[in-house]
């Protein structure tokens, strides 16, 4: 038989933060249908980008990068290419809103596909196939004068084209050049609107692995290397005192156009403090229903497993929730009486609180709850012995409780622990119980908002 060590309170309590933590600092999910793209075709791409729950936020190097809605922690966007050009490699950034990190962004290259025709001379009426990067086009033959227009796909990174034209049991093969143009790149900045004293991130990204002979400008503001990996550059941005925009712009050396370019606006700390006071936190009017499960313990043989169903509503501007919560608690007690048996005691109880519950702590998707209220006990107790026939009794009593909830924002989700402290006390004939005590939960709320 395995031996299961039974974990602390405080242990799983941890668990469940590390657990969360973890979550929340790794990089989205990343899909994308269709992986390849013809320029001018008139394809579009679309894209889901699942997070941990918090703020989505999207960048691509080049064409239109939109968002088309949510669904909880899940974001779609919709992607349109640029109007035809040379091929192309395109590069998207997808990061939760806070601090980057290396590890916090996910990116998505495409490769884009150029449609042209190559003007080809040879002998009249040759039979002529073109290949480029592996795939091949025609065979179609030439005119009488030797004159043919071939359309053809040409992809990123494609530098020739392989012409061949036969006549008869006769082959010629010519090797043409293709006109090749730099991918774009991006800047990733976190947040895009600085205050005047205050540090942001820049990342600058690359569909592939970035030169060695880089040069970076930022135009009002200073930047400096935090960290590195061959595709992404991580940089903080610090505005020069005065600036209201810092300008970021990456090339290669001798290149003159860049391939990377963005701005982040600063503002002086009186503007972002009227532009605070003026956009205050939305909070309130939602809809909350939620389910815990977890244990009670107050001494004795008043432990055993609890569970909790609630539904809460802020109908104000306030992020204070009413809630009633209705749970089930179970303990079971036996003792061997000398000389006659055993007699076994199982206690249910049914608590039906009412309760307050609003936030003291708030930073990013993590809150801390104060949790307070109070409610009855109705339950039944059932005995049972070897020595005589089994019975059952109702009981009745009360119960207040206070204790604190720590959770999680992932999107219309949020699942939390909470440890409250709560006198309990239930009575019937022959019994006085306290299913109580110190009451450990862990579960998730679903939010929604209120019309």
């Amino acid at each position: 038989m395995r031996r299961v060590r039974r974990a602390s309170p405080g242990l799983g309590v941890g668990l469940a933060a590390l657990l969360l933590a973890v979550a929340a600092q790794a990089a989205p999910l990343v899909e994308a249908e269709p992986s390849r793209v013809v320029l001018g075709a008139g394809t579009q791409v679309r894209i889901t980008v699942r997070g941990a729950g918090g703020a989505l936020h999207g960048v691509a190097s080049a064409g239109t990068l939109v968002s088309t809605g949510t669904d909880g922690a899940t974001e779609h966007f919709l992607w349109t290419p640029p109007e035809p050009r040379a091929p192309f490699v395109a590069v998207m950034a997808f990061w939760e809103g806070g601090p980057l990190s290396l590890g916090s962004v996910t990116t998505l290259t495409l490769p884009c596909s150029g449609r042209t025709e190559l003007s080809i001379d040879t002998e009249p009426t040759a039979r002529v196939t073109v290949e480029i990067a592996g795939a091949h086009f025609g065979p179609r033959r030439a005119d009488p004068r030797g004159h043919l227009r071939m359309p053809v796909e040409v992809p990123p990174l494609a530098h020739e084209a392989r012409i061949t034209a036969e006549v008869g049991e006769q082959g010629k093969v010519r090797v043409i050049p293709l006109p090749t143009a730099p991918s774009p790149w991006l800047w990733a900045l976190e947040p895009v609107i600085l205050v005047a004293g205050t540090e942001g991130q820049a990342m600058l990204v690359a569909p592939e692995p970035i030169d060695p002979h880089l040069a970076v400008k930022a135009t009002g503001g200073q930047l400096q290397q935090r960290a590195t990996e061959p595709n992404r550059i991580l940089y903080s941005v610090t505005p020069q005192p005065g600036a209201t925009e810092v300008s970021l712009e990456a090339s290669l050396s001798g290149e003159e156009t860049p391939r990377a370019s963005a701005a982040v606006e600063v503002l002086p700390p009186s503007s972002a403090a009227s532009a605070a006071a003026a956009t205050p936190e939305p909070g309130g009017r939602q809809l909350e229903a939620g389910a815990a499960l977890g244990l009670f313990f107050s001494g004795g043989h008043n432990l055993g497993p609890a569970f909790a169903a609630s539904l809460a509503v802020a109908p104000w501007r306030l992020p204070l929730y009413l809630e009633l919560e209705l749970g089930v608690r179970a303990a079971w007690f036996s003792s061997a009486v000398p000389g006659l048996g055993t007699a076994s005691s199982t206690l249910v109880v049914f608590p039906i609180d009412v309760g307050v519950r609003g936030p003291v702590f708030s930073g990013g998707p993590w809150s801390v709850e104060l949790h307070a209220g109070g409610g009855l006990l109705l339950g039944t107790n059932w005995v049972s012995s070897d020595f005589g026939q089994g019975s059952s009794q109702p009981v009745a009593g009360w119960e207040v409780f206070g204790g604190a909830q720590v959770s999680y924002r992932a999107g219309a989700y949020l699942p939390y622990a909470e440890l409250r402290g709560s006198y309990s006390v239930v009575t019937g004939t022959g019994l006085s119980a306290n299913p109580g005590g110190l009451i450990l939960l862990f579960g998730f709320h679903w939010r929604g908002g209120l019309p």
